[in-house]
């Protein structure tokens, strides 16, 4: 843009007349979604030129999946679209892993408990988020539903409970932090209700309001605890410096790069959840803490999520068996 050194003041001249209009919507492919804030406030000539549908097609064309770009949602309105985070078309979805093992587990060789929150979905529309829990263990395994969220925030002197209260609030030495048990709106079993089974699949909701506070991390505890410090289940940090949920899940997201901790923009018809092999989880644990290790220690860690004992009793079908689902 052209500017006049003596009084500071932009030249009035069409940036149409400099490049053709084509050859600006090709420079639009170079910009992200996050830089047209700054660009309509240049001039009005680039006002004019980038707010618009085209432009704003473009945006949403590169930054949403094909399948959910369903433009008569928003009654022809790219730009309502993207202000949106067309959120009537999809939701964001963030793969994860964070593993809680039973307490015993080392103890008894017979007995193996595994517990894991598979995924988070933030449902924007209806302004929910979903939890995926997936559970293996032998045939008195836990209902997953029954697990615990606790939001925890520092600076604080007693605890706060949202729901039943903790003998915790009896204490009288100070606790480094405020923790906060979150209320589950809904909780949708995945796997059929039978007397004995050895693999539950859930889905967890709750208020999304719940995420959207400052100087905050969430631990999940399997078994109902009603405490941050478990039962006989591990408590484990699952989402940690989230101030928002635009922060957590959209700063991440991606339609390249698939994985774990990949968050992606999937439409409303996706299942939220699908069961996975058992035998894919030591993987997936050293894919994302023990990268480092050389083979004979992460062949340990290997071993300590499955022995081999468990592992031979999940393939004869006798621990861990995942049952058809809805």
């Amino acid at each position: 843009m052209y500017r006049n050194n003596n009084n500071h003041c932009p030249i009035s001249l069409s940036v149409q007349a400099l490049l053709p209009l084509d050859v600006w919507f090709h420079i639009g492919d170079y910009l992200e979604l996050r830089d047209l804030p700054n660009i309509l406030v240049v001039n009005r000539a680039f006002h004019q030129l980038f707010d618009q549908e085209g432009m704003f097609a473009q945006f949403a064309r590169r930054k949403f999946p094909p399948q959910t770009l369903k433009i008569s949602s928003y009654h022809g309105s790219w730009k309502q679209l993207l202000k949106d985070d067309n959120a009537e078309n999809g939701f964001y979805l963030r793969t994860m892993f964070v593993l809680s093992e039973w307490r015993h587990n080392r103890i008894y060789a017979h007995l193996h408990y595994l517990n894991a929150i598979r995924c988070m979905i933030w449902d924007k529309r209806n302004r929910k988020v979903h939890i995926g829990i997936e559970a293996f263990g032998n045939t008195d395994l836990r209902k997953a539903s029954t697990t615990s969220i606790f939001q925890m925030q520092g600076g604080g002197l007693q605890p706060q409970h949202s729901g039943q209260q903790s003998g915790r609030n009896s204490r009288s030495l100070p606790l480094p932090e405020l923790e906060r048990r979150l209320r589950m709106t809904n909780v949708r079993e995945l796997v059929p209700s039978t007397t004995f089974q050895s693999h539950d699949l859930c889905i967890l909701t709750l208020e999304d309001r719940c995420f959207n506070q400052s100087n905050c991390y969430y631990i999940f505890t399997y078994n109902g605890s009603e405490d941050s410090l478990g039962s006989d289940y591990e408590s484990k940090i699952f989402l940690q410096d989230c101030s928002s949920l635009k922060q957590c899940f959209q700063l991440g997201y991606s339609n390249r790069v698939p994985g774990i901790n990949h968050c992606d923009f999937v439409s409303n018809d996706t299942p939220l959840l699908r069961p996975s092999n058992v035998l894919d989880w030591p993987k997936m644990a050293t894919a994302l803490d023990f990268d480092d290790q050389d083979n004979i220690e992460r062949q340990k860690v290997l071993d300590n999520i499955l022995p081999p004992a468990i592992r031979r009793l999940h393939l004869d079908r006798q621990w861990g068996v995942v049952q058809s689902f809805h």
